[in-house]
């Protein structure tokens, strides 16, 4: 406990496996098919139960820049700043460390999550995302890979995100918000499936050598991740049956 922080085995090494670079695309997706569902089901739905929340995830939409300058601003500190602070700070400290501690890498991978998500305004779709960068850092035992995958995210949305709505309204002709929500919720469950389908438990990764051992549980949080996602689906899909 009296040791400092090995950053090097922090970071862990870069990437070289194609198939580890597959996933962090695959997260992104994930991630962007869960902001359309979250923006077409769940903030309609918010809007008439609660507005306060509503109005907090409408506010935490990325704000569009109105110049060169302004772009640079957010590159500079959504895509590089952000996604290099929050992964270092949740991922590789607060997860490793209480991991560490208790012992318990699904309750830590759970129990990390929660702040992580409540400093934003989209809180499920938060905490969905650190679940996935989470394994996805066990998986690929670097933290690049999900720094990568943040700073994707955060420049796929700075950009306008995915044209999944337009090419989903050119197919169906304009089937209507809800539709394509439901859809967008159910893609982006398999998506976020996928890419933390090849995770895997030697030691959930830590920096410590004496935890460089197996352990049961990875399965269990991949079921956590999952989960949030099926209870979120099945919320929200009552409403579509409802209109």
């Amino acid at each position: 406990m009296g040791q400092g922080l090995d950053l090097s085995a922090l970071f862990g090494p870069l990437p070289s496996s194609p198939s580890a670079w597959g996933t962090v695309l695959v997260g992104v997706l994930a991630v962007d098919l869960l902001n359309s569902a979250e923006f077409h089901l769940l903030v309609p739905w918010l809007e008439q139960v609660a507005p306060r929340l509503a109005d907090r995830y409408v506010m935490n939409a990325v704000e569009t820049p109105t110049g060169t300058r302004e772009y640079l601003r957010l590159i500079g500190s959504g895509v590089i700043a952000a996604p290099l602070v929050e992964e270092v700070l949740f991922r590789g400290v607060v997860y490793q460390r209480w991991a560490y501690a208790w012992n318990r890498p699904v309750l830590a991978l759970g129990a990390a999550a929660v702040p992580f998500a409540l400093l934003h305004g989209h809180v499920l779709g938060a905490f969905v995302f650190a679940g996935v960068t989470t394994l996805l850092y066990v998986h690929t035992r670097s933290l690049w890979a999900p720094i990568a995958m943040h700073a994707l995210g955060n420049a796929n949305a700075l950009f306008g995100g995915l044209p999944v709505e337009a090419g989903f309204e050119l197919i169906t002709g304009g089937a209507g918000d809800g539709v394509f929500g439901g859809v967008s919720l159910v893609a982006s469950g398999a998506a976020a499936g996928r890419s933390t389908s090849r995770s895997r438990t030697s030691s959930m990764w830590m920096s410590d050598e004496r935890h460089r051992r197996r352990r049961p549980g990875i399965r269990s949080a991949r079921r956590i991740a999952v989960g949030v996602l099926g209870c979120l689906r099945r919320a929200l899909l009552q409403r579509l049956r409802a209109t």
